[in-house]
């Protein structure tokens, strides 16, 4: 495919990662602040469930 990432590229990719997580984390604690129903919302959800086995998912 003719593909031949720089390093240039690779710090593109690790300032946009950085770039996003910061928009997020400054979104989650703008509302946090304004919203503190929205702050006990968020910490009160489960990304799982509560009887994962990793071991049957393997």
């Amino acid at each position: 495919m003719g593909v031949r990432p720089t390093v240039r590229d690779a710090l593109y990719g690790v300032g946009l990662c950085i770039g996003y997580y910061a928009f997020y984390y400054v979104v989650m604690m703008t509302l946090a602040s304004l919203w503190p129903t929205f702050a006990r919302l968020v910490m009160s959800t489960h990304l799982t469930a509560a009887d994962l086995r990793l071991a049957a998912a393997m």
